[in-house]
This record gives structure tokens, C-alpha cells and sequence, in this order.
């Protein structure tokens, strides 16, 4: 597990990242845990929103060298600016900073393949699962 000076490390840098959204406000909600196992949970989400399907967020689980993007999403009033990218961005960042090797996702809807190949995801396994390799020490 984390400790509380740890976890308070990655969340400052987690909210300096995602000062670079316009839209980010220093009251928007910023959780980090771990558990025994080590595991890293990482949730962002804007607003004081109970739910969060059509809020602007993500969710991220990290077990060692790889990252889980469990969810990602923006309001719609932010489809089509670009929020969405800088948001995956934001992600990446925090990834690379702990070490990340990969980031995993499984989306959810037909023809979002191509946005995310846009991000540099390739096509894993038979379902909508996609991976990015952010670093592969074998081959350096």
C-alpha cells in the first residue's frame, strides 16, 4: 500500500496535469488508493456529480507495469473540443511518471477502434480490447 505523503505526492501532480484542461477546477474530485496487493486506483472526476456515466472523468487501475483505463468520458457539452484527448493525455502522463509500461482498454461501442488507434492503441485479443506500449526496456 501507498502512504499518506505518497498518495499526496500523486495527487498534486495528478491535478497540476489537469490544470491544463480549461474545464478542471480546483473543487473537481481526485481519489487515489491502493491495496495490500499493491494495486493503484486512480479516479478523476469533474463536479460534485453522484453518477458517472455523461460526466467529464476517468478511472484507472495500475498493477505494476500495467495501467487499466477502466473509464473515460467527457460532459457533452465538451464532445468535439478536444477535451477528450487532453483528458487520455492527462492519463498517459500520470502512467509514464509511475513507470507504466502499458495501458490496457476495452471500449465499449462499434467504431470508437479508430479514435483510440488515433492515440496509438493496437487491436488485442478478439473483443473491442486495444493497448498502447509506452516503454519496452527489452528493446532499448
Amino acid at each position: 500500500m501507498i502512504n499518506r505523503l505518497e498518495k499526496e505526492k500523486m495527487e498534486v501532480s495528478l491535478r497540476k496535469k489537469l490544470s491544463k484542461l480549461e474545464i478542471y477546477d480546483a473543487g473537481d474530485k481526485v481519489r487515489i488508493d491502493s491495496d495490500e496487493s499493491n494495486k493503484l486506483f486512480v479516479q478523476y472526476k469533474k463536479g460534485n456529480y453522484a453518477r458517472l456515466i455523461g460526466t467529464t472523468h476517468f478511472a484507472l487501475q495500475i498493477e505494476a507495469e500495467t495501467a487499466y483505463l477502466l473509464s473515460i468520458g467527457r460532459e457533452e457539452r465538451y464532445r468535439n473540443k478536444g477535451f477528450g484527448r487532453i483528458l487520455y493525455n492527462v492519463v498517459e502522463d500520470f502512467c509514464n511518471e509511475r513507470g507504466v509500461e502499458r495501458i490496457q482498454l476495452t471500449f465499449s461501442s462499434e467504431g470508437r477502434e479508430e479514435y483510440w488507434q488515433s492515440l496509438g492503441f493496437k487491436k488485442i485479443g478478439w473483443f473491442l480490447q486495444m493497448e498502447k506500449i509506452l516503454r519496452n526496456d527489452k528493446n532499448i
